[in-house]
């Protein structure tokens, strides 16, 4: 609807036609099939300054990752160095040909994903990937066509030839045996096991890696925005009525943001069960967003 928008003032009869099914689609999934109550929508979309600068840090670490693997090398930055110029010459190259249906789709998608509570990882962005590519190769093939014709094809092949050594690197240093912080390290299998021996199957539990809890425990789980602060992680356990916290030493992704508001709010949590990597509190109330417990 957008390129139609920009591209013709109008939308055209082939997208209205589009837009058509899709409705009837939905409708007759939701009528015959039915549809999951679960949504994204109950994570409220309330940008921040803060969560667009937060976001816009951690999305441009994770594309400029893809490039080298996410390796950490002087060599990597030499490829970053080398690629970011030939992203640009391609945007550049873009801009001259006008809009497509692409950036149609990627400027709307590049909004809701800067101005979204938190930060989603490198799957919210892989959209991104074959465009950011595609503008590499583009600002490569017109660079080369002005400056040196006869090599385009030795210049393609040793941008992939040089892109393959980070990968390389990558690959050799990967541990493909179990995921440690999960089913692969038994005191999270301990953990599980609390849960499921003192827990009642209709108890909220708040903790970084939900799904797999909610998996292994068949307990509802949900994570938290570490980006926020106390109050709003407080906030949050109220509205959905969560009953425990895990807290763990097993990974740092949340930078200790639990740890910190355990230590804080160590009144209204009770420890149930602990273990050398986990811990498990139990929520003691939920009281109203203005009476919030007094930290220590």
């Amino acid at each position: 609807m957008l390129y139609d928008l920009l591209s013709y003032r109008k939308i055209t009869r082939l997208t209205l036609v589009a837009l058509a099914v899709c409705v009837a689609g939905v409708g007759l999934q939701t009528h015959f099939v039915g549809s999951g109550v679960g949504s994204y929508v109950d994570q409220h979309l309330h940008p921040t300054l803060r969560t667009l600068a937060v976001n816009l840090a951690l999305y441009a670490r994770v594309l400029a990752g893809f490039w080298v693997a996410a390796t950490r090398t002087p060599f990597s930055l030499f490829v970053l160095a080398t690629i970011g110029p030939l992203t640009l010459a391609g945007l550049f190259y873009r801009y001259k040909h006008g809009l497509t249906i692409v950036e149609a789709f990627l400027a709307p998608y590049l909004a809701v994903v800067l101005l979204w509570p938190f930060a989603a990882g490198v799957r919210i962005v892989f959209p991104f990937i074959p465009w950011m590519v595609f503008l590499a190769l583009t600002g490569l093939r017109s660079l080369m066509a002005r400056l040196a014709p006869r090599y385009s094809a030795a210049a393609v092949g040793t941008l992939v030839f040089v892109i393959a050594i980070p990968y390389t690197i990558a690959y050799r240093s990967t541990d493909f045996g179990p995921i440690r912080q999960d089913s692969g390290l038994a005191d999270f299998n301990q953990l599980c096991q609390a849960v499921r021996d003192d827990t009642s199957p209709h108890d909220v539990l708040i903790y970084f890696r939900a799904r797999a809890l909610s998996l292994y425990t068949n307990r509802p789980g949900s994570t938290y925005n570490y980006h926020g602060t106390e109050q709003e992680l407080w906030q949050y356990a109220r509205d959905i009525h969560a009953t425990y916290l895990i807290t763990t030493k097993a990974f740092h992704d949340d930078e200790g943001f639990l740890h910190r508001y355990v230590e804080e709010y160590s009144s209204s949590l009770e420890l149930t069960y602990e273990n050398p990597h986990f811990r498990l509190y139990r929520i003691r109330s939920q009281t109203n967003a203005q009476n919030l417990p007094t930290p220590h």
